[in-house]
């Protein structure tokens, strides 16, 4: 069975683009009132939540995970316009919340997933949401807080050629952990980047993006989570972020890197539920 099964399979959801693309997501449907919308990084996709889906959080708690546009089984449009406007990505995350009623759900971003989360917030606030947890989150432009693992792997993921692209995504998936993953999951995670194209990549990451305003203006609970042994985006970034959002609330797990949630699944679940647990609105 692949690392990234899913124990019960999740409803698979289908819904609209505001530029009328299909998208895809997962749902769990437990009938509860804690929510988590848990949004992948890049060249990821929803599998990668899969211990959350399997695990005790699984139970306790709606979980729904998109495929963000460009990734899995959602559209994977050629056109750099279908990237580079926030807007379009801040939609995606609208609608995703509108068609599946999703109620004061706490929004969960990965790495890039944090970006889309700060463009959602930019256009419709967080007036709608309970409560937002960042986990590695990409949300500096800053150099100094990028690691030389990324700034190494990163132009290979980027190139014409399919083999260096294959060399840049073992080396990327490969530094997500503080110890080197299994071969059955570094293999899985490669095949999840595999199967974005070429031509998707070099569209989506060139937007330089500013979020600090969006980040000062915030007024629900903020929780920042971290590995200490993050080889991809260094501590400072959740540290600096932090200085940003002074109510946030920052912490640093030891013994994990980028990838906290696969690397100690438990320990994270925990996170959450405490979270929510310390959350007043909606809950």
């Amino acid at each position: 069975m692949s690392p990234l099964a899913f124990e019960t399979p999740p409803r698979k959801r289908r819904f609209r683009s505001s530029d009328n693309r299909n998208l895809i997501a997962l749902d769990n449907e437990v009938e509860t009132h804690r929510t988590f919308i848990l949004v992948h990084g890049l060249f990821q996709n929803s599998e990668v939540w899969c211990n959350q889906f399997n695990g005790q959080l699984g139970i306790s708690a709606r979980l729904i995970a998109p495929d963000l546009r460009g990734h899995g089984a959602s559209a994977k449009p050629d056109s750099i316009h279908a990237y580079e406007d926030g807007r379009l990505w801040a939609d995606d995350l609208h609608n995703l919340i509108t068609a599946t009623g999703a109620q004061n759900p706490v929004l969960v971003g990965w790495s890039f997933g944090a970006r889309v989360i700060m463009d959602y917030l930019r256009h419709y606030g967080d007036a709608s949401v309970a409560g937002l947890v960042f986990l590695g989150g990409y949300l500096l432009e800053d150099p100094a807080n990028l690691g030389a693992e990324l700034l190494n792997s990163f132009p290979k993921m980027l190139d014409e050629n399919v083999e260096l692209r294959g060399e840049g995504d073992a080396a990327f998936v490969n530094a997500m952990f503080a110890e080197p993953p299994k071969p059955p999951l570094l293999d899985a995670l490669k095949s999840v980047c595999g199967n974005i194209p070429y031509i998707v990549r070099r569209n989506m990451v060139g937007r330089i993006l500013d979020y600090e305003d969006v980040m000062a203006g915030l007024r629900k609970p903020v929780l920042l989570l971290h590995g200490e042994e993050d080889a991809l985006m260094l501590p400072s970034m959740s540290q600096n972020v932090s200085t940003i959002i002074p109510h946030a609330e920052l912490k640093l797990i030891s013994g994990c890197g980028h990838a906290l949630f696969i690397e100690d699944a438990e320990r994270f679940d925990q996170h959450l539920q405490s979270f929510v647990a310390g959350l007043e609105t909606g809950y």
